[in-house]
């Protein structure tokens, strides 16, 4: 405070008393007693004070000050986390300081920190604790380091160990004498290092271990040799080389021994890489060798084994074809497993079998499930919530089942059961046998059993009250009033009444007829051969059963008496009812079966015939919508179901019609002079009009264009609002006009010459050709126009007129277009369709037996779909095969598409049909989803599928 200078001191280090004074003086001041309230214990020889001092002027006591403060800060810490209000020190708590490492171990760590801080290298790679080691005796003591041993220890690298020498004297790790020796710290630090350095995974530490490990190994093996030879002999492998060199900057220096060691062990590290990659080559040589023969056999395994699966997929085909005519959903189902074989790579055959399965279905439909008995089955029921079904059979048992054909119980009795009910609440069963009436509970407990006479067949004549059975009194015959009424001769007409009571259907001698309720006559004689007839629950369809030799017909009816649909079904003595929610039909037959059939999603087959022929059909995903074209003079839109949803009206043929690609507008192409665009949701039509016959109208790829063409010579240009935009006058008729793939330019066909406007600029050139141009189109990228003529020629060439390919066809081609992908170009003309390359090279050719009519190519592009006037359409791969062909048509087939997915294929008939087909893939598809009955395993057995 007065400002004078300051004068060093030299202070003695701490002696005994010192020690002891610095220990316990605290407790001597009443002011520092009272403040810090620590109890320290007493003065005998054992206490804290007297063990500590005694431990701290062991060995060098010139750091004794700062080492007593490390360890009563720690004791002080420790005693205030037990006791904050009266701390305490005492030994035994020193002594679990010291035991656990808590004291000089926290202490050890916090100065290591210290010096990472100041040099991460040193502290990572072992050197600093290395050093530390090299200050420990072998008694766990401070041993006492000169300068020239030092310095010979680490005499690469002598300028790093100074500087690390000094931080460790600031960090009181080492202490300084006055010879320039050094020593730890303090003794009491000497375990702590040994301990750190013995488990210490730090490259320094690790490659002195492997070093001293080695060395010491050489020395026990012979004392007396060469130390540089012996180390020699125990030389290092790649993993210790490795380590060592890694670990070289955080230990001493070498040794001459360990040097030799280190570079023999380099030299057999380089060898031993020589060896490994002249083994590695052989091995590679043996192991391409091996892999050679291995990937033949495997290819050969592969080929035999597709070969094999090829095969029994044919095989599987074969079995379905045999099957088909006796039952068509067993023979779709093995024909299913048969695609599953190979997939898309299945044999043609495998396809062709699935396709005309499927199809078939208007002709025998498929169920969904299978009810079998032993012998023939007399009936068959739902339960009021359509949930179960019970059958009767003369193998005397009713049995209950699921609707997917498990059985579930079992009711047996001596004879046969001719038939049998749930109750209302659908808990019991009533069963009737010629001797008696048994009532059941649904787990196949009986409940009452009574006998009747034989006269008595009928379950109608009992009921119950849930404990037993309750005959029911006699009724006046309900039919006798309608026999009087409508002057019917009882024995010859059998009267069926809907439960509604609003229609009455007649059977006289298999001649049915419909009445109302009134007895008006509402259709006459419309179905023959009848012995069954029965109405849904809510009266608004009844269904027919008319049995021939094999099998029975049943057709399905509304109200006014018009054909649903139909089906065949197995036996010739065959019941049948509604389900519940009149969606689906269970029939009982004596083919040993009971089946349900469900028609709740029928698959859309033909859509209502028209009186005139067909010409064009387009479709509309999104809406699941169909526009359909015809001679009668219009174009129709129909939904998914085949239901008639608008009718587009024109004064003569409509020949073409197709969507916007957002389904908005539809435009329509006629022989009346005109084409017409439609907004069907708006009701809107706007007349587009020619001189002559309109011979296409198409939208541009944008929707925002309509482009058409008519035998008056003109193409015309419109916007989507109907405003003439540009009318193009050519020379001749014109036959057909399109858009470039970039609505950029217009390609109209007249004659013999093909002329192309650029439309912006309004450009125009023209391309004259020696025979009549049948078709003309861009290719996908709008570089190249393809024409097809009369002279039997497809021409390629630039839009700058260079030809670049000529195919021949040999017949008349009268289609030509590009794929979209651009990869293959496909003409047809005549009985024949040609598949080539884009660079006019034949790939392929598709006979026909008739004159071809359409051609299109699958959305994907890996099918083709090909018309003809031999009323069938095909379906073929890129390579040729045959997959599929439709036969159902009876007339000229005059159009063929695919749905936008390429799942569906449609056909447009001069028998006045559109319909719509699944191409095998789809059906293959389908069947894994859809409900229809699936083989049982011992089913799959019998047919070969599983073996």
């Amino acid at each position: 405070s007065a400002g004078f200078p300051y004068a060093e001191l030299f202070l003695q280090p701490l002696s005994w008393d010192g020690i002891v004074e610095a220990i316990t003086g605290i407790t001597g001041s009443p002011i520092t007693r009272d403040y810090y309230r620590v109890q320290i214990e007493g003065l005998s020889a054992s206490n804290l004070s007297v063990t500590l001092a005694g431990d701290l002027s062991d060995g060098d006591t010139s750091l004794v000050a700062p080492y007593l403060q490390v360890i009563l800060s720690s004791l002080w810490n420790t005693a205030v986390k037990e006791n904050a209000q009266n701390p305490s020190l005492t030994l035994r708590g020193y002594q679990q300081g010291m035991l656990t490492g808590e004291i000089m171990d926290g202490f050890y760590t916090q100065q290591l920190a210290h010096l990472k801080d100041w040099n991460e290298t040193l502290v990572a790679s072992g050197l600093a604790l290395d050093l530390l080691y090299l200050h420990t005796s072998a008694l766990g003591k401070s041993n006492v380091l000169d300068i020239s041993t030092r310095k010979q220890t680490y005499s690469d690298r002598e300028e790093i160990v100074d500087a690390l020498v000094k931080k460790c004297k600031a960090y009181f790790l080492l202490s300084a004498m006055p010879s320039g020796t050094t020593t730890l710290g303090h003794n009491l630090l000497a375990q702590v290092v040994i301990r750190h350095f013995s488990i210490s995974l730090s490259p320094g530490q690790q490659a002195a271990r492997i070093l001293n490990a080695r060395t010491n190994d050489s020395a026990d093996t012979n004392d007396s040799a060469d130390s540089a030879d012996v180390a020699i002999a125990s030389w290092l492998n790649e993993a210790d080389l490795e380590a060592v060199e890694n670990g070289m900057q955080g230990m001493r220096s070498l040794s001459r021994e360990e040097k030799s060691l280190l570079e023999f062990s380099r030299a057999k590290k380089i060898q031993a890489q020589k060896d490994r990659h002249r083994n590695r080559v052989i091995r590679i040589a043996l192991v391409s060798i091996v892999a050679v023969f291995a990937a033949l056999a495997g290819w050969q395994w592969y080929v035999a084994n597709q070969r094999y699966l090829y095969s029994r997929a044919g095989e599987l085909a074969f079995t379905a074809r045999e099957i088909a005519p006796d039952d068509n959903t067993i023979a779709l189902d093995v024909a299913h497993q048969a695609y599953g074989t190979l997939n898309e790579d299945s044999p043609p055959l495998v396809m062709q079998t699935l396709s005309d399965i499927f199809h078939a279905q208007d002709e025998r439909a498929l169920y969904t499930s299978n009810f079998p008995h032993r012998e023939r089955v007399f009936s068959a029921v739902f339960s009021p919530d359509g949930q179960y079904v019970l059958t009767t059979s003369e193998d005397g048992y009713a049995k209950l089942w699921d609707l997917k054909g498990n059985e579930l119980k079992s009711f047996s009795h001596e004879i046969e059961v001719t038939s049998a009910a749930f109750s209302p609440n659908g808990n019991q069963v009533l069963t009737i046998t010629r001797t008696h009436v048994q009532l059941w509970e649904k787990d196949g407990k009986l409940t009452d059993k009574d006998s009747i006479p034989e006269t008595v067949t009928n379950l109608a004549d009992f009921s119950t009250d849930g404990m037993k059975i309750i005959p029911n009194p006699r009724k006046e015959d309900a039919t006798q009033y309608y026999f009087h009424a409508f002057n019917f001769k009882k024995e010859n007409s059998h009267v069926i009444t809907s439960q509604a009571q609003n229609r009455i259907l007649v059977i006289t001698n298999g001649i049915c007829s419909l009445f109302d309720e009134n007895g008006a006559l509402l259709k006459d004689s419309f179905t023959s051969s009848v012995t069954h007839a029965v109405f849904s629950a809510d009266g608004k369809q009844f269904m027919t059963i008319s049995p021939d030799t094999v099998s029975s017909f049943i057709t399905v009816w509304n109200a006014a008496g018009d054909s649903l649909y139909s089906f065949r079904c197995k036996g010739t003595e065959v019941n049948a009812v509604f389900s519940p929610d009149n969606k689906s039909i269970l029939t009982a037959s004596n083919d040993y079966t009971a089946k349900l059939w469900d028609f709740a999603h029928p698959f859309l087959h033909r859509f209502p015939k028209q009186a005139q022929a067909m010409n064009s059909v387009d479709y509309y995903p999104e809406g699941n919508t169909y526009v359909t074209t015809s001679f009668d003079s219009t174009a129709k839109i129909w939904d998914g179901r085949g239901r008639l949803i608008d009718i587009l009206k024109h004064g003569d043929v409509v020949t073409s019609a197709m969507y916007t690609a957002d389904g908005k507008h539809i435009i329509t192409a006629s022989r009346d002079s005109t084409a017409r665009l439609w907004n069907p949701k708006e009701s809107k039509v706007i007349i587009l009009r020619h001189g002559n016959e309109v011979t296409s109208a198409i939208f541009s790829h944008n929707g925002k264009k309509v482009l058409t063409s008519s035998l008056d010579s003109l193409v015309r240009l419109w916007d989507i609002d109907g405003r003439l935009m540009h009318t193009y006058r050519l020379k001749d008729e014109v036959s057909s006009a399109c858009f470039s793939p970039d609505d950029s330019h217009i390609l109209g066909i007249a004659g013999n010459a093909v002329t192309i406007w650029e439309i912006e600029i309004e450009k125009q050139f023209s391309f004259d050709y020696p025979a009549k141009v049948y078709s003309a189109s861009f290719s996908p990228d709008g570089a190249s126009i393809l024409t097809s003529n009369a002279d039997s020629l497809v021409r390629l060439q630039s839009l700058g007129g260079e030809l670049r390919s000529t195919m021949k066809h040999f017949e008349k081609a009268k289609i030509a277009f590009f794929t979209s992908d651009g990869q293959h170009i496909i003409t047809g003309g005549g009985k024949l369709v040609k598949i080539w390359d884009n660079n006019g090279i034949l790939q392929d050719s598709l006979m026909h037996t008739e004159n071809v009519t359409s051609i299109s190519v699958s959305p994907e592009g890996h099918e083709i779909l090909t018309t003809s006037i031999d009323h069938h359409a095909y379906l073929w791969l890129f390579n040729g095969d045959l997959v599929a062909e439709y036969t159902k048509h009876t007339g000229k087939i005059n159009f063929g598409c695919f749905v936008e997915d390429g799942s569906h294929v449609l056909t447009a008939s001069d028998d006045g049909y559109i319909i719509r087909w699944r191409t095998p893939h789809a059906i293959y598809a389908g069947l894994n989803v859809e409900p229809i009955y699936q083989l049982t395993k011992k089913e799959l057995e019998e047919y070969g599928i599983i073996r």
